[in-house]
């Protein structure tokens, strides 16, 4: 069976959960498959850019931001990376020349000390696109991972643990196959049949 929509993914998961009646609550537990793969992935597919200007020395960041990859101002001497200050020691750094020099968070806001009007470049990993509006890279790519969450949380909701523990060990082994695969990209490493 092919998966490629949120149809197919509630078919084939009430085919391995030998559950037809999850209809009700089908759409949630793709939601809470979907947080949790947010919570778990971090692959070139989700790496995203914004740009902006700073304004009042802040940046409000993309609503499907997961983890900032790099964040760097246009400078007079061109693009320069900003290092990332946690918020409790922010106020102990100071930016080494004219240019700002790093970034922290202030609730749920950017902060860049002395970046008032210069150009930002966020680059980011993004949340997946809901499967409800659509379609995305994951559902195309690797929907073993998809099918493996959703089983998982299908298994919370009817209180199975021998499924909840099965698919676990699948969704794991999924997801650490994809992660291999982006290392060995990354690394420049060719992986070969014997």
């Amino acid at each position: 069976m092919t998966i490629a929509t949120a149809a197919d993914l509630k078919s084939s998961v009430a085919l391995w959960t030998k559950r037809g009646d999850l209809t009700a609550v089908a759409d949630d537990l793709i939601l809470l498959a979907e947080r949790r793969i947010d919570r778990d992935l971090r692959t070139r597919w989700q790496i995203t850019t914004a740009t902006g200007t700073v304004a009042s020395e802040s940046i409000t960041p993309p609503t499907d931001l997961l983890e900032i990859k790099r964040l760097a101002l246009t400078v007079s001497s061109g693009k320069t990376a900003l290092a990332y200050v946690a918020p409790d020691k922010a106020s102990q750094y100071e930016s080494a020349g004219a240019d700002p020099g790093y970034y922290t968070w202030q609730g749920s806001t950017l902060l860049v000390p002395g970046g008032n009007g210069y150009a930002y470049t966020l680059d980011y990993y993004a949340k997946l696109s809901a499967l409800s509006s659509g379609s995305n890279w994951l559902i195309v790519a690797n929907p073993d991972v998809y099918l493996w969450a959703t089983c998982i949380e299908a298994a919370n909701y009817v209180k199975n643990s021998g499924d909840l523990q099965r698919f676990s060990t699948m969704y794991r082994a999924a997801v650490d196959d994809l992660k291999r695969m982006e290392y060995n990209r990354d690394a420049g490493l060719a992986v070969r049949a014997a």
